[in-house]
């Protein structure tokens, strides 16, 4: 038997696993524990919440979700998170799945703030879509 790209599984069958068909990774859709225990991923909290930047609680606040937000300066392109040893789990072997495809379970996240970034996202796409721009910038700059 062989893999998707033509390698021999040891102790399979003959032919191709699933008939030459595969699926991809799209998202790592997880909790916290999962994300920490299983992908080797940093132990989010309140103090150091992201896998994504190093945003924290004291110096480059999670908090702050203004466009001069620190953190949106740092966010890790993937050759910065594949350099800090973050990719060690097995799963990010595979060509494409990254940094990029974590992404954590709202529910178990939201003491973490990901309520903000669901809201901040739902505000920007009201901007851009509905509302005036001069209205949009007074309402942000109200916010920020």
């Amino acid at each position: 038997m062989r893999d998707w790209l033509g390698n021999v599984i040891v102790g399979g069958k003959t032919g191709y696993l699933a008939d030459g068909h595969f699926g991809c990774v799209w998202n790592l859709i997880c909790d916290l524990d999962f994300s920490r225990d299983k992908l080797k991923q940093v132990n989010c909290n309140s103090v150091t919440p992201c896998n994504l930047c190093p945003c924290n609680s004291t110096s480059m606040p999670w908090h702050h979700f203004s466009f001069a937000a620190e953190w949106l300066l740092h966010i890790y392109t993937t050759a910065d998170w594949v350099a800090s040893g973050a990719a060690s789990a097995e799963i990010f072997n595979i060509e494409g799945v990254t940094n990029d495809s974590l992404y954590p379970d709202w529910m178990h996240a939201k003491h973490l703030g990901s309520d903000k970034v669901l809201g901040g996202e739902r505000f920007i796409f009201a901007c851009v879509f509905y509302v005036v721009e001069d209205s949009c910038s007074e309402l942000a700059a109200n916010l920020g």
